[in-house]
C-alpha cells in the first residue's frame, strides 16, 4: 500500500488539495472540519478519484467516513 499511497498524496500535491511540504502530518487531518476542503474541494478529490481511478465516491460517504485522506486512501486501496 505504500507506493499507492505515495501516489495518491501525489496526485493531491498536484491538485493544490495538499501541500507538498506538510504531507506527513496531514494525512490524518478531518479536511472538512480543518478547512482543507468545502464543497467544491469534495468535488474536485471526486473528480480527481474518478477520472484516475475510474472509481465514484458518492458525497454521504465521503462526508461521513472518508474524511481524511489516509480515509480515501484505505478505501481506494481495498478497490483497486
Amino acid at each position: 500500500m505504500g507506493l499507492f499511497r505515495k501516489n495518491f498524496v501525489d496526485l493531491c500535491v498536484e491538485h493544490g488539495l495538499l501541500d507538498g511540504g506538510q504531507v506527513e502530518t496531514m494525512l490524518n487531518d478531518d479536511l472538512i472540519e480543518s478547512g482543507m476542503l468545502d464543497s467544491m474541494g469534495i468535488v474536485t478529490v471526486q473528480t480527481m478519484i474518478q477520472e484516475t481511478y475510474g472509481i465514484d465516491i458518492p458525497t454521504p460517504l465521503f462526508i461521513a467516513e472518508l474524511r481524511s485522506i489516509n480515509n480515501v486512501i484505505a478505501y481506494l486501496y481495498k478497490l483497486v
